[in-house]
């Protein structure tokens, strides 16, 4: 058997409406033959109330990688925060996302010079705020709608990393001929 790097085995654990309000927690493993190792743990809490269909949730993580390529490793821990919501009879999303990620590379003593003055810590804290309009039918292979999505993402209030991304994402289905569909 051979390893490109992906994941060679994993373990999941789960459980559904824990307290018995709809939460769910989710925690996993997983592994490559390479060394490379990541833990995840999850949880997301729903709003309760009629016709609500927001959540919060938040996301732990650790990561563990050897990079070959450049001769060094490394690690991430990483905290995420967020919040779902949505609109309009479900047809506005709107997603708010704290991103707090810790990196520490670790270049090998044959690394090239170039490589080994990133050694060290860095972190990246950032706000990712997203607004979708969705009509589309279905989520994957839509035959028709339209799907409109901003995602805007703030860094550097806190960490090494600053930057402002601003994204839009443009989907648009529509039937021609019993069969043949037009994606956008």
């Amino acid at each position: 058997m051979t390893s490109r790097g992906e994941t060679d085995y994993s373990l999941n654990a789960g459980k559904e409406s824990f307290g018995g309000r709809g939460e769910s927690v989710n925690a996993c493993y997983s592994r490559t033959f390479e060394g490379n190792q990541t833990f995840d743990v999850s949880m997301t809490k729903p709003f309760l109330g009629w016709q609500k269909y927001a959540n919060v949730g938040f996301s732990l993580y650790r990561s563990l990688g050897n990079l070959p390529w450049n001769l060094s490793n490394m690690q991430e821990l990483g905290l995420i925060l967020q919040y779902n919501g949505q609109l309009w009879n479900r047809r506005l999303h709107h997603n708010m996302k704290f991103n707090m990620i810790w990196r520490q590379f670790y270049p090998m003593e044959k690394a090239a010079f170039s490589i080994r003055e990133h050694a060290g810590h860095t972190m990246k804290c950032s706000l990712l705020n997203s607004l979708a309009y969705d009509t589309r039918d279905r989520p994957l292979l839509a035959t028709k709608g339209a799907l409109l999505k901003f995602v805007q993402e703030y860094a550097g209030f806190l960490g090494d990393a600053a930057f402002v991304k601003h994204q839009i994402d443009v989907q648009v289905s529509y039937i021609i001929h019993f069969f043949i569909i037009i994606l956008i």
